[in-house]
């Protein structure tokens, strides 16, 4: 909307100082054919700046125009190496979360899994966190649609600190019933998320996407 409202006033302030030149030429071309001699001295006392004034402005209107796209392009890319954020050590550990009253190396049954979580580096996102969110997600995939339409189970969003940060990521019921199902592979994986958009924001890891989500490095395991 604000790059709308700046390229609609732009474009009104563009018309209005080419409107002013050609104003300004009119009025020389009346004098001279008015006035002869008299025109022609009356125009060469107006100065250099008096008669190009509304050509420098739109040149100067062109020239922040676009500085404000390149800042604002460069605003949105700057330092997101999303290679070396791909890298496996972004994502510490990933797993299920043992019931209370269960060892964190026991078993437990299914049914009683309440959350699966995942260990981010925030050392590594430091440099994003002024930004962005950080945010997971959980999914089993069975390759019958593109994965980035899949409807992962989501984290909350959570600020990024310089420490390893536990992300939980609650479970619902078809969630285990896939594990009854014979799903053994859980796919983990960690979302930047621009801070204004929140995970009620969308469904699918498209849908994230198109929101400004950077997904990084993805993981795999059980359950």
């Amino acid at each position: 909307m604000l790059e709308t409202i700046g390229g609609v006033v732009g474009f009104l302030v563009y018309a209005y100082l080419l409107y002013r030149q050609n104003k300004i030429m009119e009025e020389q071309n009346d004098l001279m054919r008015e006035q002869g001699g008299a025109a022609r001295r009356m125009a060469n006392e107006r100065t250099w700046i008096d008669t190009r004034w509304p050509m420098l402005a739109m040149a100067a209107l062109t020239l922040v125009t676009w500085s404000a796209v390149g800042y604002d392009y460069y605003d949105r890319h700057k330092d997101l190496d999303l290679v070396a954020l791909s890298r496996p050590s972004v994502i510490k550990n990933w797993g299920p979360v043992p019931p209370p009253g269960t060892s964190q190396s026991g078993l437990f049954p299914m049914d009683q899994l309440a959350f699966v979580e995942v260990v981010a580096d925030g050392h590594a996102l430091l440099s994003y966190a002024d930004r962005f969110h950080v945010a997971a997600m959980a999914f089993h995939y069975d390759g019958t649609v593109d994965e980035d339409d899949v409807k992962p189970l989501k984290s909350n969003t959570f600020d990024i600190r310089d420490a390893d940060m536990e992300i939980r990521i609650p479970v619902g019921g078809q969630y285990r019933n896939e594990l009854l199902m014979g799903f053994k592979v859980t796919n983990y994986a960690l979302m930047l998320l621009p801070k204004e958009v929140s995970v009620l924001e969308f469904d699918t890891i498209r849908q994230a996407k198109a929101l400004g989500a950077r997904v990084l490095y993805k993981a795999a395991g059980p359950p």
